[in-house]
């Protein structure tokens, strides 16, 4: 205990109860020997533990497994059948009228000269939907001074690629250039951001070109020290106040990759395409036929080191996956949150006809707390539209799974859902897109996500098609992150607001600089 701050104990467990640890009773203030601490990141950071890798592997397989040895072990027996005795069967056998998929070409994106294709990476080989909005761009890097040899590999790594990479130009069609002398290096590891913002002040930045800034980290991501983190917020807000785009690219991942001639190609396919984005570029677009509707996403994020909730909103996501805006804000500003919705709205109508129905991702079941004051000021508006609320739970499902016995994976195919009665479903959302196709490991088994719709209009909520064409849409917008070229499992309504939630209360102010609020900086 000597080694740990008390400020890490937040939870302890006391003579098999749950207490507080400012709240611990006497008695087990008297024998804390025998208090047991809940594990958490600050424990974790003072015990300098290693960060859990992500799971590989199949997780249906592992979880089926678990299963059947916890219904084997404790429901079969004796003892538990004479209390409740239940069947041998270990599994419900879902009805044939419960199960669906969503459309046949659901999962259809669109690329250069409008060629379709379901693989982002191999539709991107033909060319981005869009290449950068802006006609000149030039890239700088911005590093510590120990980290020249990083710059000068990344620099050709863009320029001239490394192994199916074949350089930013040719992968995203972003034109890369560097102008000599430009770039920023700091000595100051610790507290870089004087120095960067004394040299982007004294740089000459041409109002024609528009800058992105590769910003070097020399520190990892999962660096523990909590002020070593800060710098990677600091200087990204840094940037966005001066309207410069960056993307962050830690130095010792480079050299590891270097070092071990691994396949750091994979890794510059994701940069490439993150850029693009932020050059508002288009990797690649829905198949879908646009609607007059708005989709407005909202997504959150606790910040540990303040115990609040921020949530972030994605709004004006037109029904082809483009989006208009971002704002963010404390959990608890609900009225704020409606408010910046019906500005959106606003805007909507100024520039279409009209708009036939709003529709809100949200990441957990909406009060009607939450739903009134958007209600009201769509009536103050004089708009009679039907607001359908999407839920969908951001983290995956475990407590309701199934399982494809008819697949050697187990896992069901992408697209399919289950009716879980009371408008709520289950989505399976992976890369397995065919009963017989094959899935990478590298592309994971991720469980499905719940969802629940629900609408103003009541009548709305039990009408089949429109059920359907709103899953449908959940399941496209996952389909639209530009962060990486591999599928994700949560659409991006969900998971870009999140990510900006992620960010925003490091920001100073806590307000996203107006450059940041129509662009995808946080990529």
């Amino acid at each position: 205990m000597s080694l740990v701050p008390p400020k890490c104990f937040i939870w302890v467990i006391f003579k098999s109860e749950f207490y507080k640890f400012d709240e611990l009773p006497e008695e087990g203030k008297q024998n804390l020997e025998d208090v047991y601490p809940v594990w958490n990141f600050h424990l974790r950071d003072a015990l300098n533990q290693e960060t859990e890798a992500p799971e590989r592997g199949n997780k249906y397989e592992k979880f089926k497994k678990h299963i059947d040895s916890f219904f084997n072990d404790y429901l079969q027996s004796d003892d538990f059948k004479k209390i409740i005795p239940i069947d041998s069967g270990s599994f419900v056998k879902v009805p044939k009228i419960k199960i669906n998929e969503v459309k046949e070409n659901s999962n259809q994106l669109l690329f250069k000269d409008r060629h379709l294709d379901i693989v982002p990476f191999w539709g991107i080989l033909k060319g981005p939907f869009k290449s950068p909005e802006y006609a000149q761009v030039q890239f700088f890097f911005i590093l510590h001074n120990k980290d020249v040899d990083v710059a000068k590999k990344l620099d050709s790594f863009f320029d001239q690629g490394l192994h199916n990479f074949e350089g930013i130009y040719q992968f995203a069609r972003v034109p890369y250039y560097t102008q000599p002398k430009f770039s920023i290096a700091f000595s100051d590891k610790a507290n870089p951001l004087p120095e960067i913002e004394r040299k982007i002040h004294d740089r000459n930045f041409d109002s024609e070109t528009h800058y992105i800034a590769i910003y070097i980290s020399p520190h990892s991501k999962n660096v523990r020290d909590r002020e070593s983190k800060l710098i990677y917020y600091r200087v990204k807000e840094l940037l966005l106040k001066k309207g410069i785009t960056s993307q962050a690219i830690e130095a010792e991942k480079v050299r590891e990759a270097v070092r071990r001639k691994s396949r750091y190609d994979y890794s510059l396919n994701n940069i490439a395409i993150a850029i693009l984005a932020k050059l508002n570029g288009i990797p690649w677009q829905l198949n879908t036929k646009l609607k007059n509707e708005l989709i407005v996403g909202v997504g959150a994020f606790k910040n540990s080191d303040t115990n609040i909730q921020y949530i972030g909103s994605a709004f004006s996501f037109a029904n082809n996956g483009k989006f208009n805006r971002f704002e963010c804000f404390q959990s608890n500003q609900v009225d704020e949150l409606a408010g910046s919705i019906l500005n959106q709205i606003r805007e909507y109508v100024a520039v279409n006809t009209n708009i036939d129905r709003l529709i809100i991702h949200f990441y957990k079941n909406m009060s009607k707390k939450e739903l009134k004051p958007i209600e009201t000021g769509l009536n103050d508006l004089g708009l009679d539209i039907p607001v359908f609320i999407v839920s969908i739970n951001k983290t995956e499902s475990h407590d309701i799974v199934a399982f494809d016995n008819k697949w050697h994976g187990l896992m069901p195919k992408s697209g399919t859902f289950i009716n879980l009665g009371y408008n709520r479903f289950l989505l399976f959302n992976n890369t397995r897109y065919n009963n017989n196709g094959s899935v990478k490991e590298s592309d994971g088994y991720p469980f499905p996500v719940k969802l629940s719709i629900r609408c103003t209009h009541e009548e709305l909520a039990d009408d089949y098609k429109t059920v359907k064409e709103l899953i449908d849409q959940v399941y496209q917008f996952s389909r639209m992150y530009w962060k990486s070229v591999r599928q994700q499992n949560l659409p991006v309504t969900i998971k870009y607001p999140e990510m900006v939630a992620e960010i925003f209360p490091h920001f100073e102010g806590n307000e996203i600089p107006t450059f940041g609020k129509d662009n995808l900086w946080f990529l």
